[in-house]
């Protein structure tokens, strides 16, 4: 594989985490409300609030 192969497969599987660090950021922030309302855990997705936390980290 030459090095200009090398850079365009890096350069794509970044922007593809970057996109998905985005994504989660996005919903953790305007989707999903913190705090825990009436003993209830927020979801979203099927997935909780501390779920989305460990994905986007």
């Amino acid at each position: 594989m030459n090095r200009m192969k090398l850079n365009y497969s890096i350069d794509a599987i970044l922007t593809i985490l970057f996109l998905l660090v985005a994504v989660t950021g996005f919903v953790m922030y305007l989707v999903i409300p913190s705090g825990v309302p009436k003993g209830r855990y927020q979801e979203y997705m099927g997935m909780t609030k501390a779920t989305w936390t460990l994905i986007h980290n």
